[in-house]
């Protein structure tokens, strides 16, 4: 999926979803089996890869997961609902940085705490003397 910044994130995502029983014949007469192709896959990964773009890497890395996950269902179910589907979750599972990436957010993390423990070791000494 792309990032705001332009980066390539890949993401494990779960798609729940049913068919709704009173539209069940209908979606078997106008969608075929392969329903899940022709509604699900199309919609599901524009949708996610749109969703996405909007958001940087580190948001959607740990921020916000669940806002993203979020607004990918309400678009979704504005793309399903009349198709006969109700959708039940969307579940960001994973997300895989490029390894620069995540060796930037690390590196970031290892300064941060270097920073606190000179901070620690600065007050005790002022305290000691």
């Amino acid at each position: 999926m792309p990032t705001k910044e332009g980066l390539s994130v890949q993401a494990q995502i779960t798609l729940l979803y049913h068919v709704k029983p009173q539209a069940a014949r209908e979606v078997y007469v106008n969608l075929g089996t392969n329903y899940e192709q022709v509604i699900f896959q199309s919609n599901f990964l524009a949708t996610a890869r749109e969703v996405s773009s909007r958001y940087f890497a580190k948001e959607l890395y740990a921020i916000k997961l669940e806002k993203v996950e979020k607004v990918i269902m309400e678009e979704l179910i504005e793309h399903i609902a009349s198709k006969g589907f109700v959708l039940d979750a969307v579940l960001l599972k994973d997300i895989i940085l490029p390894p620069a990436m995540s060796q930037a957010i690390q590196d970031k993390v290892n300064a941060e705490q270097s920073a606190r423990q000179m901070e620690f070791v600065i007050n005790k000494q002022k305290k000691e003397a």
